[in-house]
C-alpha cells in the first residue's frame, strides 16, 4: 500500500481566532499547501525557509511552526517526526501519511492512532466565533482506498469534525464522537485526478458547512450544513492538518 505525502510550502502564518486559510502551489502525490491558523490570539508569519523555535520538530529537530497535535493522536511518534520534513530552500515542508486513521467505520477505537498524523495548532476562547477554513490543493491524487486529506476542527480523537477528499475522487464531511464515523460524501469522480480544488470549512451562526470550487473545472459545491451542538459548546479547538492511510 502506497503512503501519501503532501508539501506545504511557504508562509505558514498564524492570524487572527476565526481565521484559518490555506494556499497551494503545484506539488506532489496529493496537494501542496501554506496555512494561515490562529492560536491565542497571536499574529506569527511562518513562512518554512527556517526553523520555528519551540514548535513541533521535523526529523532533522527543526521546529515546523505547528505547535500542537490533535490529542489522542501521535504519541508514539518521536519528537523529532520522521514524517515532517522542513526543507530550507525552497521554504518547503513535507508530511507523508501514516498507515493510520481516526476512526474506521463502525469505530470506535480508530486505528493505530499513536502514529496519526494530525498536526495543527490550538484556537483557545472562541466561544460561539464563526470560523472559516480555506484550503488549495493543486494537483490532488488519492491513490488507495481509505486515504484522506483533511482539515480538522475539534478537541480530540473522538470529538473532532474534518472535511476535504478521499478516494475515488469524492469529497468527505467526517463527524467522530466516539461511535465510528458519521459521514456525508459527494458523489465518485466529483472532480478529476490533478484538478486544483479549493476547499472550504466554516461555521456560520451555528451552521458548519463544507464547500469546494475546482478551480481547474470552474464547478463549485457544497455538502449540506449541519449542527453541531458537541462541538460548538467546545470553548477550544484544535485546528489542523490530518492525512490518512486507513
Amino acid at each position: 500500500m502506497k503512503y501519501a505525502k503532501t508539501t506545504l510550502p511557504r508562509n505558514l502564518l498564524l492570524s487572527a481566532h476565526q481565521f484559518l486559510s490555506l494556499v497551494a502551489i503545484p506539488g506532489v502525490l496529493w496537494a501542496t499547501a501554506s496555512t494561515q491558523f490562529a492560536e491565542a490570539g497571536t499574529f506569527v508569519n511562518l513562512d518554512f525557509n527556517a526553523a520555528v523555535a519551540g514548535t513541533l520538530p521535523d526529523t532533522h529537530g527543526l521546529g515546523t511552526g505547528f505547535t500542537r497535535r490533535l490529542p489522542g493522536t501521535g504519541e508514539a511518534i518521536p519528537i523529532n517526526d520522521p514524517n515532517i520534513d522542513l526543507l530550507s530552500s525552497p521554504g518547503r515542508l513535507s508530511l507523508t501519511s501514516t498507515h493510520a486513521n481516526i476512526n474506521q467505520f463502525p469505530g470506535p477505537t480508530g486505528f493505530n492512532l499513536q502514529n496519526f498524523e494530525a498536526p495543527g495548532v490550538l484556537l483557545t476562547a472562541i466561544g460561539s466565533m464563526d470560523i472559516s477554513a480555506v484550503a488549495t490543493f493543486n494537483n490532488v491524487n488519492i491513490p488507495t482506498g481509505s486515504c484522506a486529506l483533511t482539515l480538522y476542527a475539534g478537541v480530540d480523537q473522538n470529538t473532532v469534525l474534518r472535511v476535504g477528499i478521499t478516494d475515488l475522487n469524492t469529497f468527505i464531511f467526517t463527524r467522530n464522537t466516539g461511535v465510528g464515523d458519521k459521514n456525508t460524501f459527494s458523489n465518485s469522480g466529483a472532480f478529476n485526478t490533478g484538478d486544483d480544488i479549493q476547499v472550504t470549512l466554516s461555521r456560520r451562526s451555528g451552521l458548519w458547512k463544507f464547500s469546494w470550487s475546482n478551480l481547474t473545472s470552474a464547478v463549485a459545491g457544497s455538502l449540506p450544513p449541519d449542527s453541531l451542538p458537541w462541538l460548538d459548546v467546545q470553548d477550544n479547538l484544535y485546528i489542523g492538518i490530518a492525512a490518512a492511510n486507513a
